[in-house]
């Protein structure tokens, strides 16, 4: 979300040209889940030691 973020610091952009590109970037988030993945990430099963480790974790 760090485009998202610059667009919106940006001082001397227009809203029309802010506003054109948010909501880009917006149906990108949406259409990636990008709002939920982080809390479902949360729910996925982890390894108590990696096989590309040569020492347990």
């Amino acid at each position: 979300m760090t485009e998202k973020d610059e667009l919106l610091a940006l001082p001397g952009a227009s809203p029309t040209s802010k506003g054109t590109r948010l909501g880009e970037l917006e149906g990108t988030i949406a259409e990636e889940d990008g709002y939920t993945a982080e809390s479902e990430a949360g729910t996925l099963p982890r390894a108590s030691a990696s096989p590309w480790r040569s020492t347990p974790a």
